[in-house]
């Protein structure tokens, strides 16, 4: 996958809207809209050819193209091969499906203050006295050809929102949405950046528009909290940088609204991309206030080196304590537990000393940061590691230099001169510095296989076979 975030530009009116589609389908779409506003507006469509729409009162009709396979070769995990029919199948049934339910009000709004309040009057757009909420169609059309190209050609009816993008949007990352499994959280997640960065980072919405927007059966307050609202957050706050909680606002015994508290965690969890560096230089600082002498990369190299302990749940497990000394105490216990043999389930056995659980680090116990973690930390130490490792070679070919003279020095003058002319020197030792100057370790182990061959030969010349 992209290691790079993929940033969309989403309309507020459309995350505010009711969609009547599954993840998959949202996923198409979000993506869809992304590659046809940059392929349909900002390449063809100038600041001045907007304002000259707007003189001539047209209603715009945009359309852009998408080529399937760039989901295939962007995200090959989410779309395979196998799935690749089952995508192009979605989009065919997708120009149906997507009609989006606009508060009235708002949207009238919006278009008014976009400049775009013609587009009222020649849709017949109703007005807001009527109707609260408003259907309308956001896709006149797709064609898919055999080539795997999608043309999108949008509706005039959200074609303005897609024009102007720099007031009344959301930007966020793709990448943030295909990591989601549920499209309640999607639309949560969507939601929640649209007023992320408030005073106070709180919102709330009716638990009618909730619904609405989340396009689900589940009326009843105990039922939509348990099988979506629920699990949604829950999903948010072990898979996105946002710590979220959320209270019930009632009338009388009847909940009628939801009031949402988010924040940024101080620790970012597993995005499908790990940033592992800034967490360590902060345990390292800690260290040294509490009198260690350590740097990022060989506290990296000391967690690899961790085998029956998994260095997520080391650095979980450090995370509980407070800094200083504390925390190297922490770090103590993590290597007795690593020695200590009669532990059969070391990683276990760390977790149930912690009573008191901060659940925003859960993020360290998801098997996938586990699994990713040892690679980020190889990253981190890769230029220490590179230099032990070349330690090691000229260790060795230091040590193999000296035993080479070792085993030479044995040698019979008749079989000195012999190696000299296998290998076409006048100075033996010479050459075998020379080697080593150059780190040639696969010539000197030639060598050494070869003066270990003549020694034996000279053995059995001198004392014959035992």
């Amino acid at each position: 996958m992209a290691s790079k975030e993929i940033k969309i530009r989403e309309p507020n009116t459309l995350i505010e809207a009711g969609q009547k589609l599954t993840r998959e389908e949202l996923i198409i779409w979000l993506w869809s809209m992304l590659k046809a506003r940059i392929t349909g507006i900002q390449r063809t469509l100038t600041k001045e050819d907007i304002e000259d729409l707007k003189k001539r009162r047209e209603v715009p009709i945009l359309t852009g193209e998408v080529d399937i396979k760039e989901l295939r070769d962007l995200f090959p995990e989410y779309f395979s091969e196998r799935k690749l029919k089952y995508y192009k199948t979605l989009l065919k049934s997708m120009e149906d499906k997507i009609a989006f339910e606009v508060n009235l009000p708002n949207y009238i709004d919006t278009l008014k203050k976009l400049g775009f309040e013609y587009v009222l009057q020649k849709l017949e757009i109703p007005s807001p006295e009527d109707s609260e909420y408003y259907g309308i169609a956001v896709i006149m059309a797709v064609n898919l050809s055999k080539k795997g190209i999608i043309k999108i050609t949008f509706s005039p009816y959200v074609s303005p929102f897609l024009l102007e993008l720099k007031t009344r949007y959301t930007t966020y990352d793709f990448l943030q949405i295909l990591e989601l499994s549920s499209k309640y959280s999607i639309v949560l997640y969507r939601l929640i950046k649209e007023h992320i960065g408030l005073k106070h980072n709180t919102f709330q919405v009716t638990l009618d528009k909730l619904q609405k927007l989340m396009d689900t059966s589940f009326k009843r307050w105990v039922d939509f909290n348990r099988k979506v609202l629920k699990p949604a957050v829950e999903e948010l706050n072990l898979k996105t940088k946002y710590s979220v909680e959320y209270t019930t606002i009632k009338q009388g015994k009847k909940v009628t609204a939801i009031k949402f508290s988010i924040k940024e965690k101080k620790y970012l969890p597993f995005l499908g991309k790990l940033d592992l560096k800034p967490l360590l230089e902060e345990l390292v600082s800690s260290f040294q206030k509490g009198g260690e002498n350590i740097t990022v990369e060989e506290f990296a190299e000391v967690l690899l080196s961790l085998e029956r302990v998994n260095p997520a749940i080391a650095l979980w497990f450090l995370l509980h304590y407070p800094e200083g000394e504390a925390q190297l105490y922490a770090w103590e216990h993590i290597k007795i537990t690593e020695q200590n043999f009669k532990i059969n389930h070391p990683d276990k056995f760390l977790e149930s000393l912690i009573k008191d659980k901060n659940p925003e680090l859960d993020w360290l116990l998801d098997q996938r940061t586990k699994d990713l973690i040892r690679k980020e930390l190889e990253k981190i130490a890769k230029p220490l590691l590179e230099k032990r490792k070349e330690q090691e070679r000229e260790q060795e070919i230091k040590d193999l230099v000296e035993e080479i003279i070792l085993i030479a020095k044995t040698l019979s003058d008749k079989y000195k001169q012999k190696l000299k002319e296998i290998l076409g020197i006048a100075n033996f030792r010479e050459h075998l510095l020379e080697l080593a100057q150059q780190k040639d370790l696969a010539k000197l182990q030639e060598i050494y296989q070869l003066v270990t061959q003549l020694s034996e030969e000279n053995w059995k010349e001198k004392f014959g076979e035992f």
